[in-house]
């Protein structure tokens, strides 16, 4: 079968016409590249015509080589200049088949020695024009000095990470882009911005720095290398202390006497990412110099209180609770407990020592009931060991630098329930953001809590299956305030704002 030309199969495809192939054969006297290339720098054809017409001359699929990519690893198979030298490069792996792109696709000598040189047990062969060939060089070159660049501004960027500020760093994928974003005091800011094609590069420098860190950066990865989603998160590994977080003065005395007593389940209340591991670690360090401490956690959120014993899930923390107890503790942190561990932690408190549980949650009093559904026996238990709970929340604090009284001030007070007297004396803020700020118009986070301790006739309350309405009427008997109360008293001191307050507390606690 005789081979048709180039030049007669672009004609018949109607790609171009035989005045224009006539001038690139004569050319050719003159310029030694071949006719497709001739015709291709004259504008006679276009890329993609060209590449169907050699794909139809050898029976082998020609290809745009910046289009299709290559994965970085099997590319590295062939080094750069035996990869010139040659006219191949190794594109990807298909199971058993190496696929790689060549120049020449008629030299089936060579190609059938590099499948031993690239151990593969078989090639898969695609062509390339040599317009193409340049065009790949010319972009490998660009992509590899870019993810130079990026690489070091992620060292510069996670080198001035500040765990103070920064809740994490977040790498994902949306369309062309891959984006480095800074949520920064519950907001989002770009960080970085590079083209799709260096996501795999990025996500991997991530990874690097996290594990260069020595545990100061946790990585988590969702997805794909090519489409996954990569989380930072800054350890903090010096907890703060109790006084730091922000709760009434009236409220840490008590607390800080039911930690000095050394027994009793404490727990500490809220949504994901409301600070519970924070203000749990908090309320456990100052007992680490004179008492023996063991963490358990499901491994989300360092406690900042050396290496725990780390639950692979949730489902196994009962187990983990055994294991704990074998090395006598005098306290337990848990974080993150669910409901039906609370027999198994009441049980460890009733022995004589400090529990001290995270646990998701909107508000005490529901939570608490939600827990104290099983039968007597098991509600009894829990009640009469529980010693306190914490619920909590975040919300953004307003930018002093540009802080200045909200014009609804008036008609938030009268919705917040305000005395009139009060209202009268003072106003509420709101921030519209300066550079001092990011544009954000944040300036930190502020915590909101209600703490309810326990006493003889709550407990009996608890046992009891009492309303929520009576437990209110109990809690408030002994000092407490709701979360709604203490957020109010924030706005009006100017801690926070009121469109805080709504976003945050959907509604006013009855």
């Amino acid at each position: 079968m005789t081979t048709r030309s180039v030049g007669a199969l672009l004609i018949q495809a109607g790609a171009t016409t035989e005045e224009r192939v006539a001038e690139a054969l004569a050319r050719q006297s003159t310029d030694a590249r071949r006719l497709g290339a001739l015709l291709l720098d004259a504008g006679a054809v276009s890329a993609g015509a060209l590449r169907t017409a050699l794909g139809a001359q050898s029976g082998v699929r020609f290809v745009d080589l910046v289009e299709v990519g290559c994965d970085p690893e099997v590319g590295a198979l062939l080094p750069g200049h035996f990869a010139e030298g040659l006219g191949v490069i190794p594109l990807r792996r298909d199971g058993d088949t190496l696929i790689v792109a060549t120049r020449d696709p008629g030299a089936t000598v060579l190609l059938d020695e590099l499948t031993d040189v690239l151990g593969a047990a078989q090639l898969g062969i695609v062509g390339v024009t040599a317009a193409d060939w340049d065009a790949f060089q010319r972009y490998d070159a660009a992509s590899t000095e870019l993810a130079v660049v990026v690489r070091r501004q992620v060292e510069r960027l996670l080198s001035d990470l500040d765990p103070t500020v920064t809740d994490s760093l977040i790498l994902e994928r949306t369309g062309r882009l891959s984006r480095l974003r800074e949520r920064r005091h519950g907001r989002l800011h770009t960080r970085a911005a590079v083209p799709a094609r260096l996501h795999a590069a990025l996500a991997a420098a991530l990874e690097d720095a996290s594990r260069d860190s020595g545990g100061q950066i946790i990585a988590r990865t969702f997805g794909s290398p090519e489409q996954r989603t990569l989380t930072l998160t800054p350890a903090r590994v010096a907890p703060r202390s109790a006084p730091e977080l922000g709760l009434a003065t009236e409220d840490l005395q008590h607390l800080d006497r039911l930690m000095q007593r050394g027994a009793g389940l404490v727990l500490v209340i809220g949504p994901h990412a409301s600070g519970r591991t924070t203000t749990a670690a908090a309320l456990v360090t100052p007992l680490a110099a004179s008492r023996h401490i063991v963490a358990l956690t499901t491994g989300r959120q360092p406690t900042g209180l050396g290496a725990p014993l780390t639950a692979t899930s949730p489902a196994l923390l009962h187990d983990a609770v055994d294991g704990a107890l074998g090395l006598a503790p005098d306290v337990i942190l848990v974080d993150v407990a669910r409901v039906e561990d609370l027999p198994r932690l009441a049980s460890a408190a009733h022995d004589g020592r400090l529990v001290v549980a995270t646990l998701s949650g909107t508000r005490v009093v529901e939570t608490l009931r939600l827990a104290l559904t099983a039968d007597r026996l098991t509600r009894w238990r829990i009640a009469a060991a529980v010693s306190a709970a914490i619920a909590q929340r975040l919300v953004r604090a307003p930018c002093p630098d540009c802080a200045c009284d909200d014009p609804e001030s008036a008609a938030f007070m009268t919705e917040f329930g305000v005395p009139a007297e009060v209202a009268a004396r003072v106003s509420l803020r709101r921030a519209q953001g300066c550079t001092s700020c990011h544009g954000s118009g944040v300036a930190g986070r502020v915590l909101l809590s209600e703490v309810l301790v326990a006493t003889d006739e709550l407990r009996a309350a608890l046992r009891d299956d009492a309303t929520p309405a009576r437990l209110l009427e109990l809690a408030r008997q002994s000092g407490a305030h709701t979360l709604w109360e203490d957020g109010v008293a924030k706005a009006l001191a100017g801690q926070t704002t009121a469109a805080e307050l709504r976003r945050v507390l959907t509604e006013p606690s009855p």
